[in-house]
């Protein structure tokens, strides 16, 4: 059985990611993240599209501060 603890860690991550874009709504967020097929995905793996996301987000952001 998989640890139910995992869910409230991946939860709060995810929270913390998706509110660097609020306007998407979640469906957006995953699709645009994890692509139209993200069911057979670990949490792990998943986890890790969402903060290279996180990490382009700050980039483009911190391009555009720079401009």
């Amino acid at each position: 059985m998989r640890d139910p603890n995992r869910i409230y860690e991946f939860c709060n991550e995810l929270a913390e990611i998706w509110s660097k874009v609020p306007d998407w709504r979640f469906g957006q967020l995953i699709i645009n993240v994890l692509g139209p097929y993200p069911f057979y995905m670990e949490d792990d793996r998943a986890m890790k599209c969402f903060r290279i996301f996180l990490d382009e987000v700050y980039k483009k952001k911190e391009n555009e501060n720079k401009q």
